[in-house]
């Protein structure tokens, strides 16, 4: 629907909003873009998940890690 023009506005992550005009092929130039609020990004994992899939914790922290390579420890 981005790629067709029959889209004037939408609500979404910015990251999201990237990667997606990065996969048509587009410019963020071509948009006009307005952060609404900023705030910090969280994950939930319940037990049950990380109890089918025990690797997953580590696998996230790893990631986290490998993106973000200045940030001690205490604040991830």
């Amino acid at each position: 629907m981005l790629s067709k023009g029959r889209l004037d506005a939408l609500f979404l992550s910015e990251a999201v909003f990237l990667e997606a005009i990065g996969k048509l092929g587009h410019s963020n130039l071509k948009y006009k873009s307005v952060v609404q609020k900023v705030r910090p990004f969280g994950i939930y994992l319940s037990k049950g998940y990380l109890d089918k899939n025990p690797e997953s914790l580590a696998k996230i922290n790893k990631a986290i890690q490998f993106l973000y390579p200045n940030i001690p420890n205490s604040e991830k």
